[in-house]
């Protein structure tokens, strides 16, 4: 039987893992009756474009359970965080079991060590105490994204709070093979292309970096006239991305392609980079003296 996380190309043992929680969320009875307890939530935290999003609402859909969404968006100032936050959780209290899904939590709360820090570490305080006010509340289970886990205030991720993470990586080269071939198959596309090859020379590439190669592959052949992508387009779409911003070379006029020794006093910026290396040695040197008296 397919299930909401087999639409989703690659990330096998992160799948395995989530599927693993929503089995402890539909059995939870059970668990109960053996003497353990639902965990609190779940984080998954990884860079942008690996799919954390995706694999959020997969797991809200294959958990099928109620849910309700905090959504960073909703809030003009600080003055409306509180009353919203408490708003939202008594609002999943009424309809247990409900998933409660944050989106991007570093944005909405933070680290209390970055900017805007008192700001960050206010909302953080708010929304534990929060959690923390409906934790007899069962059936409550919140599930939070995030880019970085350094980001998060380190009281919302100990054991006791939302301690379980799942870290969202990039795919692999095996996982990235798998990916090429899950968006090509709706594309058309000649038998040139060598899916293994692009596994192997797209390494720190997300799904979502894969997605867009090959969407713009399609709209290089779609302006030169093409019905199909081949792997001509998908390299020189991969080059343009890891080399350059446009892929083309920028056109100057002749005058600007002449530079002759009129244009550039060598000696000059010789002289005066010389200047301002021996400046920047005497100012090492009188530092390394002040601390070495």
């Amino acid at each position: 039987m397919q299930t909401e996380f087999d639409k989703i190309a690659g990330y096998k043992e992160e799948k395995e893992a989530l599927k693993e929680l929503t089995k402890l969320i539909a059995n939870r009875d059970k668990l109960k009756s053996m003497g353990g307890k639902l965990p609190r939530g779940l984080f998954l935290i990884g860079p942008n474009g690996t799919g954390k999003t995706i694999l959020a609402k997969s797991f809200i859909k294959e958990s099928k359970v109620n849910y309700i969404t905090i959504d960073a968006n909703d809030i003009e100032d600080d003055d409306e965080f509180t009353p919203y936050i408490k708003s939202k959780l008594d609002e999943a209290s009424k309809k247990t079991p409900c998933i409660i899904f944050i989106d991007e939590i570093d944005k909405l709360i933070g680290n209390g060590e970055h900017f805007f820090a008192q700001s960050n570490f206010d909302r953080s305080r708010t929304l534990l105490n929060e959690i923390n006010n409906h934790a007899d509340v069962e059936g409550l289970f919140y599930l939070f994204v995030a880019n970085e886990e350094y980001d998060l205030d380190y009281s919302m991720i100990r054991s006791g709070r939302i301690d379980r993470i799942i870290n969202i990586k990039l795919p692999n080269e095996d996982e990235r093979e798998e990916i090429f071939n899950y968006y090509l198959r709706n594309v058309k596309h000649d038998n040139s292309i060598d899916v293994k090859r692009l596994a192997i020379i797209s390494t720190r590439f997300s799904g979502a970096d894969i997605e867009s190669l090959i969407n713009n592959a399609v709209i290089k052949a779609f302006t030169n006239d093409k019905e199909c992508i081949s792997q001509e387009e998908l390299m020189t779409v991969y080059f343009d991305k890891v080399f350059t911003s446009t892929g083309k070379e920028k056109k100057y006029t002749e005058e600007e392609n002449e530079v002759t020794d009129a244009d550039i006093d060598f000696e000059s910026f010789v002289e005066d980079e010389t200047n301002e290396e021996d400046d920047e040695n005497n100012s090492e040197c009188q530092w390394y003296n002040l601390y070495t008296c």
